[in-house]
């Protein structure tokens, strides 16, 4: 029975009981339409959620199926009352908390973003000199403002704002970032998932940068009573045991989104992020060098500041090394992988060297298309070699014979035609045009006019159409 009750009890959770639910209430011959917009208020809820990690999956996803045919032949008024108080939830407090230095351009727009679901605001000054703090003081005076001398230490600011505040639940938002979401399902969200039964419990909202680019495992919302805390001095990672490094951490993933802007161009070089960034991840590889996770950090910052990309590659190539030393499982290792490719991609004779990294991300990591994407280049790049060796080779014999003889065209026009469309299928268009227009034939010509008439009306319509699509 103990067992039965615990069940009950995490169907609250579960997206398929409520589907489910959800069908049953409209096939009864009373229908409660209130109940109903009750469960479908929760589905939606629950459809925040975009994938949890493997040991929450039963809870939101999964029903055991002898507990199911349980739950669903239980009579009405039994299964009623179930799914009544599976409906209820209790409430709990949300602390929000930001970190801010010169954020008057920005600050304003985040309070206002979360004030409608944060129970408070806490700001931690880092020694701001501009209006930041008098913004703050005199539009939101309910917010609790704090000052603390910039120690070169993201994460003491962090755990900092952590024991100050007071809510069930911590939600760490930066000045330069706004919740884009209806702030009362939120809300909902995290009161519904407060009690449940598995620690430490980890929320992330998705964060939008202004490139358009996603990051997904975000862990920027957490149960204080977890007793999470961060580690590192810049790229800060949420950790419970600190040798596990966030790998004992249970994630729920969601669609809620935070919208990013602090590194537009303009604003990394107002804040001179670059360089504090490169010299605070660099003390970090002394502190953990067997983690992958600062090599590449270091790696990317260097690379946005225009390091050399041999500097570059050779630290994703140490991170990588000592991820294979230590066989520990680290997101920052496909990351690593990508950005090396990235780098491969702008050399000369770089397909070669993406080739057996595009096969290590379609083998390790499936779900990364990337990895389709650098394997197509580095296949690409060596048909286009092979064409333009092909054709150079066949152009080479032809124009060493002193008499050439031909079945097909004496003059040869076949083996124009023939190596102006692999000239142009390697997309050197100068000499696949140069070629053509030696075609004396005149059938052949046409027929190769033809061919290029179509395609010229083929390229003026789809040009025409996204000129259109542009002014929509």
């Amino acid at each position: 029975m103990k067992n039965i009750n615990s069940k009950l009890e995490n169907l609250k959770y579960n997206i398929t009981y409520f589907e489910r639910s959800y069908s049953r209430l409209k096939d009864m011959f009373m229908i409660d339409n209130e109940l109903l917009k009750k469960v479908g208020d929760r589905i939606s809820l629950l459809e925040h959620l975009e994938k949890c990690s493997d040991d929450l999956y039963d809870f939101v996803y999964d029903i055991d199926s002898d507990f199911e045919d349980y739950v669903f032949n239980l009579n009405d008024q039994n299964f009623l009352e179930v799914l009544k108080r599976s409906l209820h939830n209790n409430t709990y407090k949300i602390s929000a908390v930001i970190m801010t230095f010169n954020e008057e351009r920005c600050i304003s727009r985040c309070i206002e973003s979360i004030k409608n679901f944060a129970d408070e605001i806490i700001i931690l000054d880092t020694g701001s000199t501009d209006r930041t703090k008098e913004i703050i003081k005199e539009l939101y005076p309910h917010v609790r403002l704090y000052s603390m001398d910039w120690a070169d230490d993201f994460s003491i600011c962090r755990n900092t704002l952590i024991e100050y505040a007071t809510g069930d639940w911590i939600f760490q938002i930066d000045a330069d970032e706004f919740f884009a979401n209806d702030p009362y399902q939120l809300k909902e969200f995290l009161n519904l998932f407060y009690e449940l039964p598995i620690s430490p419990l980890v929320i992330s909202p998705t964060i939008v940068n202004h490139d358009g680019k996603e990051l997904s495992l975000t862990k920027r919302i957490f149960r204080k009573k977890d007793n999470l805390f961060f580690f590192g001095l810049i790229h800060e990672d949420l950790r419970f045991k600190l040798e596990e490094r966030g790998s004992d951490l249970k994630h729920l993933v969601t669609n809620f989104v935070i919208e990013h802007d602090g590194y537009k161009e303009e604003f990394i070089k107002l804040k001179n992020k670059f360089q504090r960034n490169i010299k605070l991840q660099e003390k970090m590889l002394s502190i953990e060098p067997d983690n992958i996770r600062w090599y590449y950090f270091l790696a990317r910052e260097k690379y946005s500041n225009g390091c050399n990309t041999e500097e570059v590659s050779s630290i994703l190539n140490d991170g990588i090394t000592v991820f294979q030393q230590n066989e520990v499982s680290s997101n920052f290792h496909m990351l690593s992988l990508l950005l090396l490719a990235q780098l491969y991609n702008q050399r000369a004779d770089g397909f070669e060297l993406i080739r057996p990294i595009a096969q290590e991300i379609i083998s390790l990591y499936p779900n990364c298309i990337d990895g389709l994407f650098y394997k197509a280049i580095s296949d690409f790049t060596n048909v286009i070699l092979n064409l333009n060796q092909l054709a150079e080779s066949i152009s080479y014999s032809f124009n060493n014979i002193d008499d050439p003889f031909s079945e097909i065209y004496t003059t040869g026009d076949h083996l124009y035609n023939m190596l102006g469309n692999i000239y142009f299928s390697a997309g050197k268009y100068d000499r696949a045009f140069q070629l053509f227009s030696l075609i004396q034939d005149p059938k052949l010509n046409i027929e190769v006019k033809n061919t290029l008439i179509t395609l010229k009306n083929k390229i003026e319509f789809y040009l025409e159409e996204s000129k259109v699509e542009s002014l929509r």
